[in-house]
């Protein structure tokens, strides 16, 4: 009997080994697990940089070629509008006067010839600043008209 309770010590000892064993192995691949998502997850965030990355070089090269595409007026204000982002699909540029624009055969809807109109009004706001500006430049530049009486 006592050859049979020391058999069955052993066997639950030998039950015990094998549970901690599994358990042992269970937590291993659980952090495994954790590893290798932790591992995915820094691989996708580099791949996501390195795509930021390249589309911000993209886009600094595409400025970079537009502003090498045109040459800017040194002392006037420009309006620059590039053809292919300006423009949205099936749309086009057209030379019209500005009194055509406050027409209302411009606009499909209310919203846009709202939007036109406040547009034509800015255009035609910023143009008299400009030629205002012209002349003020033009008249300070000018000679004294006593000052070339007295020469």
């Amino acid at each position: 009997a006592e050859y049979m309770g020391d058999a069955d010590d052993e066997e639950e000892q030998l039950k015990k080994e094998i549970e901690q064993e599994e358990k042992r192995k269970a937590e291993e691949a659980a952090e495994l697990e954790r590893l290798k998502a932790e591992a995915e997850l820094k691989e996708q965030e580099a791949k996501e940089a390195a795509q930021k990355e390249r589309e911000a070089e993209e886009r600094r090269a595409k400025q970079e070629k537009i502003r090498n595409s045109y040459t800017l007026p040194e002392e006037e204000p420009a309006l620059i509008i590039h053809p292919g982002t300006a423009v949205g699909p099936g749309g086009s540029f057209r030379v019209v006067s500005y009194s055509s624009l406050l027409e209302r055969v411009h606009a499909d809807s209310k919203e846009n010839q709202f939007i036109l109109e406040v547009f034509a009004e800015l255009v035609y706001e910023m143009l008299q600043r400009d030629f205002c500006y012209e002349i003020y430049r033009a008249l300070h530049m000018a000679p004294d008209p006593e000052v070339e009486q007295h020469k």
